[in-house]
């Protein structure tokens, strides 16, 4: 399979690079903080499903009262699997990933969310999330493929086989029960890498993967 974005032509920002490149910043002196990048593969929503989303999220949040911050639209996302937090942007391992992610073979398939809840019973950060039943079995086929890919290229260390697909919309400390909300549905036409820097609301997309076959 070819990719529309592979390593080599990766078009992240100078600015994500020098923060990631400055992994430790300095806060007071003889202090150091630690800024880690934490790298994994998603399948994020289309546009008009990550507005409704967002929508739906505000919506909760005034009735509920909710104080956490929801998530920005461009950085909502369904995790596939991760590679881990790191100091910079280790591109061995980034090499590694597009090698496996190059490999899978699948065709685009449609996906559909219509419950809303919280993960966790206790803590501060307990995630709001989206799930639903439409397309699931394509996720974890595409989360299994994946998975094997990545082993055969050597990054099975860090993979779990549990799998439960979802979109977390933003963290609170209240806990909200499963309820429905409106369907939200997309079609699933890519997985992407993405990089996130740690203390950063943003995401940069490493690579991109067409699904077809």
């Amino acid at each position: 399979m070819q990719t529309r974005n592979e390593i080599g032509s990766i078009p992240v920002r100078k600015a994500a690079f020098s923060r990631a490149a400055n992994a430790w910043q300095p806060a007071l002196p003889g202090l150091e903080i630690r800024r880690l990048d934490n790298i994994f593969f998603a399948v994020c929503p289309e546009e008009a499903a990550a507005t409704q989303i967002h929508d739906i999220a505000k919506s909760i949040g005034v009735e509920f009262g909710l104080r956490g911050r929801l998530l920005d639209r461009l950085c909502l996302h369904l995790t596939l699997h991760g590679l881990g937090e790191f100091e910079g942007l280790p591109r061995s391992r980034i090499a590694q990933a597009n090698d496996a992610a190059r490999s899978i073979s699948m065709p685009a398939f449609d996906v559909g969310f219509d419950r809303a809840m919280s993960f966790g019973t206790n803590g501060q950060n307990r995630p709001l999330v989206l799930r639903g039943s439409v397309g699931h079995a394509e996720l974890r086929r595409l989360h299994r493929l994946l998975g094997e890919a990545m082993r055969r290229v050597g990054l099975g260390k860090r993979l779990r086989k549990s799998f439960t697909p979802h979109v977390t919309m933003l963290y609170d400390s209240r806990s909200v029960a499963e309820r429905t909300v409106p369907p939200v549905r997309w079609t699933v036409r890519e997985f992407v890498l993405i990089h996130s820097p740690q203390g950063h609301s943003r995401h940069h997309h490493l690579g991109r993967w067409e699904l077809r076959g």
